[in-house]
């Protein structure tokens, strides 16, 4: 068919054709990269370090929750020793799926398993459309984001506004961000970008308000995903963090643990 009849099919039937929004299952077995005699060794190797060799907690309320568990306490270093039988002992029971609850219930989704998800990503500074390039976010492009996850089926999840508002102020941004998400899209969604124990507590009222009765939170460390080096490998290159290390920005973005007595 010539383009320029495609061109005007186009203009006739403007609207998206899309299948209904539905729970995606990956109907194909992983890939297996490693052999299961290799995935049991690093599993024993793992257990090993946690017994012998220990890791550095240093939040107080983790070392006492630890401590009533069963683990081994160094105190005077923080060192948090966990016997291999303790260990085996909590991944009994570890579901191996659990649910996403979305506003409307017809879209909320099990996570695990054979599942599929796909979602929407939260935090870039900049936007860039046909018809305007590349420019800093605004309200109205968040807001503009958060509609276009909701319309599209093929997005099982808002994953976090889509981009930041810079023309609101820093102060309060988050407020705006969360509010879009809870009146714009009616599937599940990952609260904005939250650097202070305060934003982070309004967007757990916000959720309440909302209906939700259970928050899930990021509580790794910048140890816990990378190591603190400055070999190139560490490095990242182009992009608004360029020059900046792993560890720099995973410090800069973790939830500290010591927030965990005001958030729950």
């Amino acid at each position: 068919m010539p383009t320029r009849a495609r061109r005007k099919r186009r203009v006739k039937n403007p609207e998206i054709q899309q299948l209904p929004f539905q729970e995606t299952r990956n109907p194909f077995k992983p890939m297996e990269i490693v052999s299961a005699d290799e995935i049991e060794h690093i599993h024993n190797q793992s257990l090993r370090i946690l017994a012998e060799i220990g890791i550095k907690v240093d939040s107080q309320r983790a070392l006492n929750l630890l401590r009533q568990a069963g683990a081994k306490i160094d105190q005077s270093k923080n060192i948090v020793k966990l016997d291999r039988d303790l260990v085996e002992e909590m991944l009994i029971g570890i579901p191996s799926e659990f649910i996403v609850h979305a506003r409307d219930p017809k879209k909320t989704l099990k996570i695990g398993n054979n599942s599929l998800l796909f979602a929407t990503v939260c935090g870039p500074s900049f936007v860039s459309d046909i018809d305007r390039g590349r420019r800093a976010g605004t309200l109205q492009d968040m807001q503009n984001f958060v509609k276009l996850t909701q319309s599209l089926n093929i997005f099982h999840h808002e994953g976090g506004s889509g981009c930041e508002p810079l023309d609101l102020p820093a102060e309060t941004r988050h407020l705006d961000m969360m509010l879009a998400q809870l009146t714009l899209s009616d599937k599940g969604w990952q609260p904005c970008w939250m650097n202070s124990a305060e934003r982070a507590r309004d967007c757990i009222e916000m959720a309440k308000i909302a209906g939700a009765d259970a928050v899930k939170l990021q509580t790794y460390r910048p140890d816990t995903i990378t190591i603190d080096s400055n070999r190139p490998e560490f490095i990242i290159k182009g992009g608004l963090w360029d020059g900046q290390s792993l560890h720099e920005l995973y410090k800069s973005a973790f939830l500290p643990w010591d927030w965990h007595k005001l958030l729950f």
